[in-house]
């Protein structure tokens, strides 16, 4: 199983950076190949939560479903590819 892991330091509280990074509504502002994402299945938000996403990447575009197979609210967040490109 493929894991990407990215570490950024940003000058704000951490909750206000982890209700952005978790909410896929908001992928787009910050993930340039992103084009839309959003949940499929009803809130609150945790672990089996689903969503849907649309990616445009070197000019290919990609769907992809995710599970939050991990969730520690300001603490921890693991999605698992369910299917589309891994």
């Amino acid at each position: 199983m493929a894991k990407a892991e990215v570490s950024v330091t940003i000058d704000r509280p951490l909750e206000d950076v982890f209700a952005v990074l978790t909410d896929v509504e908001k992928t787009a502002t910050w993930s340039a190949p992103t084009v839309e994402e959003h949940w499929t299945t009803p809130g609150p938000v945790g672990v089996g939560s689903r969503r849907h996403a649309v990616t445009r990447y070197l000019g290919r575009r990609a769907e992809n479903d995710a599970e939050v197979s991990e969730f520690e609210p300001n603490r921890k967040w693991t999605m698992c590819s369910l299917s589309g490109p891994p």
